[in-house]
């Protein structure tokens, strides 16, 4: 899959009088806050920038739209560059490249878009998969940074931080850093929750004359 999915952002600043316990005592509530926070929403819609960074010095830039209701259904409607399309009812996740004319279609599985997945069905608890901590910000600092280092070894992320908004406690922007060294941060924008979506949008049909791979 050339463009991989996953939850946040970078704010670093000073608090002069905070100890580390601090932090991680505040990170946990926040977490616990969050995680609150979505269990009781059923839908969530944004638009989303993508930015990829490769450990050559590469850099891809993305941009659509993205749409999530209960339980584990997700889709991402790329608008530019390309216009690809990443669908899952839960069950299957479908990877439409437009470009290549083929579509990936395998089980939704262990890895970042699955515990992303889980968390915002309310399913996951990530302080038992992550160590979590609260980036020093400033204190009129309008959001909150968390970096969650992995408890064991995770296949498609060896680094993750998050950054919510103070007040409504929803994720605006992540960032997944791999073992190989590249990063997807994703920035959410004009985001809604709890608009009404039927399943039937989350299901897919590869296009007529597409190549359907399954790995």
């Amino acid at each position: 899959m050339k463009k991989s999915l996953a939850i946040v952002l970078i704010m670093f600043a000073v608090w002069a009088a905070s100890s580390k316990a601090s932090y991680a005592l505040e990170a946990a509530l926040i977490i616990n806050a969050m995680q609150a926070r979505y269990e009781k929403i059923s839908t969530v819609t944004a638009s989303f920038n993508q930015e990829v960074s490769t450990q050559t010095g590469g850099v891809l830039k993305s941009e659509g739209n993205f749409f999530f209701k209960k339980p584990g259904r997700m889709k991402w409607l790329y608008t530019s560059p390309e216009k690809d399309v990443v669908v899952s009812n839960g069950k299957t996740l479908w990877v439409f490249q437009p470009d290549l004319n083929q579509v990936i279609e395998k089980p939704m599985e262990a890895g970042a878009g699955a515990l992303v997945m889980a968390f915002l069905s309310g399913l996951g608890e990530l302080k038992y998969e992550f160590e979590i901590t609260l980036a020093p910000v400033k204190d009129d600092a309008s959001n909150h940074v968390l970096n969650l280092e992995p408890k064991k070894t995770h296949p498609g992320i060896k680094h993750m931080v998050m950054e919510l908004d103070k007040k409504t406690l929803i994720v605006i922007k992540t960032v997944v850093e791999d073992h190989l060294g590249n990063t997807t941060a994703i920035t959410f924008s004009r985001l809604k929750t709890d608009v009404p979506i039927k399943d039937s949008f989350f299901e897919y049909r590869p296009p007529k004359g597409a190549t359907v791979v399954r790995p």
